[in-house]
């Protein structure tokens, strides 16, 4: 038979590691992944013009030129460059480059050709576009903290049913 203080304390561990599973179960944990963005250059804009990574990604851009006119795609933070002002991705080509992203903070891409885009404080207008890394929230999926949640109650039940049958009845 258990002591009332061993089972006060048995009590409080167990609610402990219930605790802990929940903040263990119920997160889902953040991890550098590679990703690949299709962008379009199409009437003197890119589409998308935002996109969205965290800190450590792996990113592969590719980039189809489905304009009139020649274009290029500079994201000079991370040494990106598709194309030249002197020979700029043609209609109908395009072209690919990967690297990985860090810090966060914004970053701006832009085509290069004259007249095609133009600084503007800290960013650019016209044909230009950011790369936003880390910051903003993607959206969740709420999968992985619902099965921890009901995991945790199933945790809890169990528990629940082992002190409460450990009990010793009460002499009338």
């Amino acid at each position: 038979m258990i002591a009332p203080r061993q089972r006060r304390w048995s009590i409080i561990a167990c609610m402990t590691a219930i605790t802990l599973s929940s903040l263990t179960f119920g997160l889902p944990i953040a991890s550098a992944v590679e990703r690949t963005f299709v962008v379009e250059m199409r009437n003197l804009q890119f589409l998308p013009n935002v996109l969205q990574a965290e800190p450590g990604d792996v990113i592969t851009i590719r980039v189809f030129n489905n304009d009139t006119v020649g274009h290029t795609f500079d994201l000079p933070q991370f040494n990106v460059q598709i194309g030249t002002r002197a020979s700029p991705l043609q209609p109908g080509e395009n072209g690919t480059r990967t690297f990985t992203v860090d810090p966060s903070g914004t970053y701006w891409y832009f085509c290069d050709v004259v007249g095609h885009a133009s600084s503007a404080g800290s960013g650019y207008t016209g044909m230009a576009g950011r790369l936003m890394v880390g910051g903003a929230a993607a959206p969740s999926d709420a999968t992985i903290p619902i099965l921890g949640a009901v995991g945790v109650a199933i945790v809890a039940g169990i528990v629940g049913v082992v002190l409460w049958r450990g009990r010793k009845p009460k002499k009338l």
